[in-house]
């Protein structure tokens, strides 16, 4: 958005683009990345544009997966991950294990 402003400001046309793992900032001159190109184009607005054009991206899920787990997955540190992971697990188990987890989790003494 500052980068749009700038833009704006200075009278240069640009276009806001999106696709399902990214935004950026298109303009004449600016060149196209995997990330950043007309095939993975969700929707656009723009200053010159009348509202907003959808349409389908050409992306694949591969290319959404290997997005999402470079910039999401890898960098995250281990003890994050295991709470990631564990999490939704732990409250799983609680939710549905019964008394039976609940008592454990508490320290309490189960009866079997």
């Amino acid at each position: 958005l500052v980068l749009a402003s700038i833009l704006e400001a200075k009278g240069i046309a640009y276009t806001i683009k999106a696709s399902p793992i990214h935004m950026w900032v298109d303009y004449e001159g600016k060149e196209q990345s995997d990330m950043e190109n007309e095939d993975v184009t969700l929707f656009q607005r723009g200053p010159e544009t009348d509202g907003m054009a959808l349409r389908l991206p050409r992306i694949s899920l591969r290319q959404i997966w290997d997005v999402v787990w470079e910039g999401f997955w890898d960098p995250m540190p281990a003890a994050r991950k295991a709470l990631f992971v564990g999490g939704p697990s732990g409250i799983l188990v609680l939710r549905f294990g019964g008394p039976r987890a609940y008592a454990l989790l508490k320290g309490g003494k189960t009866h079997i």
